[in-house]
């Protein structure tokens, strides 16, 4: 999501699906990156930061 959505996304008050609706869609593919991370996300009792730690 982009950072200027941010405070729409998190609002607590009540919306309308119409309020919204902007926010549903796919982030674009060239903001994003991707790297291997450790196996030991696989296990939901790891819990650190350094999991998602580049390899």
């Amino acid at each position: 999501m982009d950072r200027r959505n941010f405070s729409d996304w998190l609002d607590p008050m009540p919306q309308t699906p119409d309020k919204l609706i902007h926010l549903i869609q796919p982030f674009p593919a060239d903001r994003m990156s991707a790297y291997p991370v450790s196996t030991l996300v696989n296990t939901p009792a790891n819990d650190r930061a350094e999991l998602i730690a580049p390899k």
